[in-house]
Parts: C-alpha cells; structure tokens; sequence
C-alpha cells in the first residue's frame, strides 16, 4: 500500500489501484479507465489511417493487368514489407492482411495505374558507368549525384569505378538525373580534376550514343563551346611513377571527395592501396614539418583511384560482415558454391563458408571489397551447384533478384518476397547435364530436377509469394 498522507479513494476508484489497491473492483475499474483511454487515443489515431480494402482490390486489379507487387510498391515508393502486411499479412505469425493503411500509402498505391509499370530486370552496369563518368566529368561529385537519384554514395563509387550488375530500377534513376543536369554545368572543381586524371569520358565524345553499350567513345569530337577542358591530364596521368606533383590538389580533393562525406582517412588508405601512415604524411605532414607540397605522381593516381565507401572501421580496420554473409548466401541462391566464391574473390573456402554461416561476425575491410567485387560479377549469372542452391533454397536464403542495392547494405534492410520467383531454364539445364556427366540416369535427373522445382514451390507458397 501506499505511504502517502492523502486519503484513499474509495474501493472500486481506479485512482485507489494505483495507490496500490489489487482487489476485485479496483482491478476493473483500473481495467474500465484503461480501456477508455486506449479507446479515445486510437479514435485520435484513426484521423491518420483509412480501411485498406479498397487499396487491396485495386492492387489485386494491377496484378491482374500484368504487374508484379514489387512494380506496384515501387511506383507508389511503398516499402515491400508493407505491401506485404498489406496483401498477405504475417503468415508465419499467424496475423491476416491489416484492416488500416496509411493515408499516404493509400493515396500513392490507389494512383498507380498499369502505365506506371517498373522493370524488375537485372542488367549491365556499363550505361549507367558511362553516365556518373561523365558527371564526374561535369564536376558532379558521388554524394551529389547519390542526392539526386535517391542511391547510396558508396552505389555511386562502385558503379563508377567498376562495371557490375545492377537493378534496372538504379539504371532509371541514373539515367534520368543525368538527363537532367548534363547540360546544366561544366567547372573546373576537384571532381572534375579527378575525372580527367581517371580519363573518365565527357558527355560530347559519345556523339549521343551513350546509351549504346557497343559504342566507343570519339575522342576527336571538339569541346562544345563553354565546357571547361582542364590540365589535369598532363599533371597526373602523364608524369612518369617518380616524377613530382603538385600535392595540394590531392590533399583537397581527399578533403572533398572523402572526409566531408563521413569516409574516414583508414578508409581512404586502404581503398587507394597505400599504408595509412604515407597518406596521413601527404595530408598533415609529419610531426616537425609541414605537408609536403609535392608528392610522386604515382602517389597521386593511387590516391585519386580511391573509391567512395561508407564504412564503419572497427579495431584492426574490421567491419561488419552483414553485407558480405547477404552478398555470399544470394550468390548461393543463384548456384555458386563456397569455392567458387572464394575463387573469384581471391579469398578460402573456410573464410568464406565462415561469413555464410555467421561464423565471422566481422571481417577485414579488403575481404569486404573482395565479397563485393564477386558478387558484381556472379549475382547476375547462373551457376552450375544444384546441391548448394538447393540448401539455399531450404535456408530462406534471398536471391539478388529480392535485394536492391540499398537494402542489402542497411542493417534494417529487408529482402523484397513481394517479387515473382521461378527456376531459370538455364538453371534447369545447367542442372541436368551437371547430373548426366555425374552419371545419373534419366530417371534419376527427372526425379532430382523435379524435387529442386518442388523446393522452389513450396518456400514460395510459405512466404506467400507467386510463381510464375
């Protein structure tokens, strides 16, 4: 009971329950209040919600048109777990498709129409390269143009540096900024500097075929009036290994470039390939004398190769191995075994299979690009592991088609089971002649094939996703 002075209330008062009081009738009346209260907050919470049935029937009616559920919650910038909630609930906990949605949510699904249609294709990053080259080029640097197409910086940085395969979705984004601006501005500023150092293309050479993936640059177009055509080649990419640059420009470019940006100077270090000490020499100097003003030119060009990545270094420059054990286990998905990975990423199958099972809970930053570099070049391929796909499939584990290249990066990040998903003929293929030169017979490849298509169907069907 309480110690207050003040007289209690009379039995049956909520107010004597929170004095203390656990009888029957404080109990109710406490329970009655309670009730009460929820019930005028969520009458409050009702102003922000509307019913969702007429927004489940007009996606049902899109999905009847053609479009998948992916396409339609990317036209309406609705996250795929609450087109999820939406459409089939939480199966796995035992709860229906919600009664409410948002009013947003409702508004932008009920807008959508079957001319909003998204692409869901997986493609070749060699267009989308060309164009963040050339706004480089323009002196847009990676976190302006992640600004404006709603990507990651680090997306940008890969992307531009490295071709790859990337959601077609990111190749729109890309490909309409650029667009926008590429007749907006030509400066002499560091990214510009950098991007000649790179020999990255300008707008003009491609004679209006930069969406053409066979097409070459023409380096003999002359400069549109007004662009701005810097010196830095000669500078940076001219000069031989051990002549001497000017080191101010490399200084601000890093400042620019990386550390305004929240990339940290071991980052920065270990993306140009050189020891953190010789760059903290280039950027600060050493403890009795002031920065060098020049540097070697082949200082430089590892310094202005460096790549833009948003990482979090831990001690022994370590990072989380979330990314890489999703990047691993979607390469298992698609058929590709531990030491095929570790084949492509110059890494062992025992360091591998440890970032897929969760075994290493952090690993080295250069073991972090290895798993990245592999997956831009196995994600988008069929491999010939029936047996590893098959265990991937009855893990849950997500294929690259289900990850977008800002999810797979968050820790909050969350696969899209909204998707379509069906096994690839190549796949199937692909399968079968690995089982004939095994010497299975043609019974036993009909059962086998068959038990992996089964797999694929029931995983789907308990995640409530359609096959095509």
């Amino acid at each position: 009971m309480s110690r207050s002075n003040k007289p209690l209330p009379p039995h049956g008062d909520y107010k004597r329950y929170g004095r203390g009081c656990r009888c029957d009738l404080c109990c109710a009346a406490y329970s009655q209040a309670r009730h009460a209260w929820y019930k005028g907050e969520s009458a409050v919470a009702d102003l922000n919600f509307v019913d969702a049935q007429p927004v489940r029937e007009h996606v049902l009616q899109l999905e009847a048109g053609g479009m998948t559920r992916r396409q339609i919650g990317l036209a309406a910038d609705v996250s795929s777990n609450q087109m999820s909630q939406l459409m089939n609930g939480r199966p796995r906990s035992g709860l229906p498709p919600t009664r409410r949605l948002n009013k947003t949510a409702a508004a932008n699904l009920l807008r959508v129409t079957l001319n909003s249609q998204v692409s869901e294709m997986r493609l070749s990053s060699i267009v989308a390269q060309r164009k963040v080259q050339a706004l480089a080029w323009l002196d847009f640097s990676q976190a302006e143009v992640a600004t404006g197409t709603g990507l990651d910086a680090a997306t940008i940085g890969y992307i531009e540096t490295d071709e790859c395969i990337i959601a077609a979705d990111t190749h729109e984004r890309i490909g309409r900024f650029y667009e926008s601006v590429v007749s907006r501005r030509s400066t002499q500023g560091w990214t510009h500097r950098r991007a000649v150092a790179r020999e990255f293309a300008p707008p003009w050479v491609w004679g209006g075929r930069i969406d053409d993936p066979a097409a070459e640059p023409d380096w003999s177009i002359p400069a549109p009036p007004g662009a701005v055509v810097s010196s830095a080649r000669r500078n940076y990419v001219s000069a031989g290994d051990n002549d001497w640059v000017d080191a101010e420009f490399v200084r601000r470019y890093v400042q620019a470039e990386f550390l305004d940006h929240g990339m940290s100077l071991p980052a920065v270090a270990l993306q140009a390939g050189m020891s953190l000490d010789t760059l903290r020499t280039v950027m600060r100097g050493r403890k009795s004398s002031p920065p060098p003003r020049e540097i070697r030119a082949k200082t430089a060009r590892r310094i202005l190769r460096a790549r833009f990545d948003i990482v979090v270094l831990g001690h022994g420059n370590t990072v989380d191995a979330m990314a890489s054990r999703r990047r691993v286990r979607a390469m298992n998905w698609m058929g590709w075994t531990h030491p095929a990975i570790a084949r492509e990423a110059n890494l062992t199958k025992a360091f591998v299979a440890g970032i897929s099972t969760g075994f290493r809970s952090t690993i080295s930053y250069q073991s972090h690009l290895a798993i990245l570099r592999a997956y831009g070049r196995l994600s988008g391929e069929i491999g010939p592991a029936i047996f590893t796909r098959q265990r991937a499939v009855r893990a849950g584990y997500a294929p690259p088609m289900a990850w977008n290249d800002q999810e797979i990066v968050r820790a909050t990040g969350r696969p899209d089971w909204g998707m379509e998903i069906r096994v690839p003929e190549d796949l199937m293929l692909a399968q079968v002649r690995f089982l004939f030169m095994l010497g299975a017979s043609f019974s036993e490849v009909i059962k086998i094939t068959e038990q992996v298509a089964e797999i694929v169907r029931l995983q789907a069907a308990s995640l409530g996703v359609g096959l095509f």
